[in-house]
């Protein structure tokens, strides 16, 4: 019974502890996402998105207080930053004040 009781405790520990980013080729996040990313909570350096479609929104999932997940209008985690907050949509217009010529290119997870 022991078992049964705690099992609860141990899913909702798991799925809270992950976190999920949806990139977009829309600006508004209501299309399926192109790619998406996954991670638990750990630290991850800079990746790069692999996609040759234009990225022009992101929106995450399981973001936590003790997690900032940064998004870039260049590649290398360079170029423009910004914090993704949990199921918040954000397009480049948000991110980097221009829709038309600058997309989300690479992120990272860091220790708030």
């Amino acid at each position: 019974m022991r078992i049964f009781a705690t099992l609860p405790l141990l899913v909702s520990a798991v799925s809270a502890s992950t976190w999920t980013l949806g990139f977009y080729t829309s600006k508004a996040c209501l299309d399926i996402h192109e790619t998406a990313a996954y991670g638990d909570e750990k630290a991850m350096a800079c990746e790069n998105i692999s996609s040759e479609k234009k990225m022009h929104a992101v929106k995450g999932t399981g973001i936590t207080g003790n997690w900032d997940v940064k998004v870039y209008s260049a590649n290398d985690c360079s170029g423009t930053e910004h914090t993704v907050t949990n199921n918040k949509c954000f397009n480049a217009q948000n991110l980097f004040g221009d829709y038309t010529t600058k997309t989300i290119k690479s992120f990272k997870v860091v220790k708030a």
